[in-house]
């Protein structure tokens, strides 16, 4: 048997030599809770797949920054991915509200920039 130890993903220390089953018991026997937990209660999920594709826009964008020309125009396109982004987050038509921002920005104060913010509700306090 060789004494030399192999670190594993779980960052779990096996000795080169050890048996399969026992490799996979030393691995896996956490991971059979988690299963049991996901099949007993729906909020917890098996994979992350549903987080992996909201981000992979992102992941997109971020690689395409890369070619925007410039820092500023990578700055921008940054801007624009965000926009876009809270607006599919909260349900609004990205165009529509490209549409209208640019149409108010003429006529509207410096200072209340922020009211053209996709998804902005106006609150009046008392």
């Amino acid at each position: 048997m060789i004494y030399t130890t192999v670190t594993s993903a779980s960052s779990k220390s096996i000795a080169l030599g050890t048996s399969i089953p026992n490799i996979y018991g030393l691995l896996y026997k956490s991971s059979w809770y988690k299963i049991e937990r996901a099949a007993q209660d729906a909020r917890f999920e098996l994979d992350n797949n549903l987080i992996e594709n909201k981000i992979r826009p992102l992941a997109l964008g971020r690689k395409n920054y890369l070619f925007a020309g410039s820092h500023d125009g990578a700055v921008r396109a940054a801007m624009m991915y965000s926009f876009f982004g809270t607006c599919k987050a909260k349900g609004i038509n990205p165009y529509e509200w490209l549409v209208d921002t640019l149409n108010k920005i003429p006529s509207h104060p410096i200072n209340r920039t922020h009211e053209l913010l996709p998804g902005y509700i106006q609150t009046n306090d008392v």
